[in-house]
């Protein structure tokens, strides 16, 4: 099994029908990351658990904002992404796109 995965998404639906599928491979909550423009800004959210229980929550409910505005491009560039694909997803992300990155090593590595 892979250790990472990103993919855009241009809705929320389809977003949430693939961290679905993410799950049923072993992926848990706390592995996601959700890269979104909302209320005009970048925001960085991360999966937690404190939903057990609440099925019924909606995609954003199940996620908390991990990072916003400016603070954004260093947990950004912190993905592993190659030049060239760190700018397209940035710019699909900025022009209403949602990313979803999933890494069980991401949040256990330094700065």
């Amino acid at each position: 099994m892979e250790n990472r995965y990103y993919r855009t998404f241009d809705n929320e639906q389809d977003l949430q029908t693939e961290m679905d599928r993410l799950r049923a491979e072993g992926y848990t909550d706390e592995d996601m990351y959700l890269m979104s423009k909302r209320d005009d800004r970048m925001s960085i959210y991360r999966g937690h658990n404190e939903h057990e229980g609440h099925e019924k929550e909606g995609l954003w409910e199940k996620f908390k904002e991990f990072v916003t505005g400016d603070d954004t491009d260093e947990h950004f560039n912190r993905m592993s992404f190659e030049e060239s694909e760190r700018k397209q997803y940035y710019d699909d992300v900025n022009n209403g796109k949602h990313l979803l990155y999933a890494d069980r090593e991401f949040g256990r590595r330094p700065y």
